[in-house]
C-alpha cells in the first residue's frame, strides 16, 4: 500500500509485493527530480493519465454485475453506487457512499421484521365468543424493529369491529434487548384494554428467562400452538365463569331488597350453580 490509491494500483501491476518497493518508488522519484524534471516537461497530461487508467482497469471487476443480477438485484445499488460517485466525487467519497448503502440495505430486515399470518383466522364456536389470529416473526427482533411489530399486531387484533386474541410465535427470535422487553409490555397493556389476549410461543430458552426477569404482568406464553389456543380458551372460561358469578350474586340481592320469597344460595352454592353452567358450555365447545 502507497498514499493514493492510484499509486497502489500501479505497483500492482508492477508486480510489487512487499513494502521495500516503496524504496525503489522513492529513488526513482528523487533521480527524477534531481535529473529528469526537464524531460518529464514534455510528457503530456494524457500519457500519465493512461498509465493511471490502465494501471486501475483491473480493479474495476465487470464480470460481477451479470452475476449479481442473477444472484440477487439489489446488490446492484451499491455497486453502482460506488462506481458512480467515484468518478464524480473521488474514490474516497464513492467507497463511503457504497458502505453507507451497504449499511442501510441491512438495517432495512431489522427495522422492517416480516409477520406471516400462519393461520388467518381461527373461528370458534359462537360459545367461545372469540377469534384467534396466530402470526410468525420470520427473523429476529430487536429495537429498530418493535414498533412496526407493535403497530402490524394492534392492526390485526383491532382492525375489525370485534378484536381477536393474538397468537405470535417466535420459534425463530435469537435476540431481544431492552426496548424490546418495553414493546411486549405496551402490547401487552393494550391488548388487556380490549379484553383480549396475546400469547407467545416457542421463545427460546435463554430468550424467555430474559423476559421472565423483567416480570411483566400478564405475561403469557405457551410452548406450542395448541397450547395457546388452551391457554386463551381457559381465561375467556374463567372470565365467564366470574361473570356469572357477579351475575348471581346481583341476582340475589335483588331478590332479597324486593322481597322475593325463595331459598337464599350461598356463595359456594352460587359457585357450584356456575361451575355446573361453565361445563356445560364446554360440553357445547366439545
Amino acid at each position: 500500500m502507497t498514499g493514493s490509491f492510484s499509486r497502489t494500483a500501479v505497483n500492482s501491476q508492477s508486480g510489487v509485493k512487499t513494502p521495500a518497493g516503496g524504496i525503489y518508488t522513492g529513488a526513482l522519484i528523487l533521480l527524477a527530480l534531481a535529473f529528469l524534471t526537464q524531460w518529464f516537461y514534455y510528457i503530456p497530461d494524457s500519457a500519465l493519465a493512461a498509465v493511471i487508467i490502465m494501471a486501475v482497469w483491473d480493479m474495476v471487476s465487470f464480470q460481477l454485475i451479470p452475476k449479481l443480477w442473477r444472484v440477487k438485484k439489489l446488490d446492484l445499488i451499491p455497486w453502482f453506487v460506488t462506481f458512480l460517485l467515484s468518478f464524480l466525487l473521488g474514490i474516497e467519497y464513492g467507497i463511503l457512499a457504497g458502505i453507507g448503502i451497504s449499511l442501510l440495505i441491512l438495517m432495512y430486515p431489522w427495522s422492517r421484521p416480516k409477520l406471516n399470518i400462519v393461520e388467518e383466522r381461527i373461528s370458534l364456536p359462537l360459545e367461545a365468543e372469540d377469534n384467534i389470529v396466530v402470526e410468525q416473526l420470520t427473523q429476529g427482533l430487536l429495537f429498530p424493529g418493535i414498533e412496526h411489530v407493535k403497530d402490524k399486531l394492534l392492526v390485526y387484533a383491532f382492525d375489525d369491529q370485534r378484536p381477536k386474541s393474538v397468537i405470535l410465535d417466535c420459534t425463530y427470535v435469537a435476540n431481544i434487548d431492552f426496548t424490546v422487553i418495553q414493546g411486549i409490555r405496551q402490547l401487552i397493556v393494550d391488548f388487556n384494554s380490549k379484553n383480549v389476549a396475546i400469547v407467545f410461543v416457542g421463545f427460546q430458552p435463554d430468550i424467555l428467562g430474559v423476559v421472565n426477569k423483567a416480570n411483566i404482568a400478564d405475561f403469557q406464553h405457551a410452548e406450542s400452538v395448541n397450547a395457546a389456543i388452551q391457554l386463551i380458551l381457559e381465561d375467556k372460561s374463567d372470565d365467564a365463569g366470574t361473570s356469572l358469578l357477579k351475575a348471581a350474586a346481583v341476582e340475589q340481592d335483588s331478590s332479597q331488597l324486593n322481597g322475593a320469597s325463595g331459598p337464599v344460595l350461598s356463595p359456594d352454592q352460587a359457585a357450584n350453580v356456575v361451575k355446573i353452567d361453565i361445563d356445560q358450555k364446554n360440553e357445547a365447545i366439545a
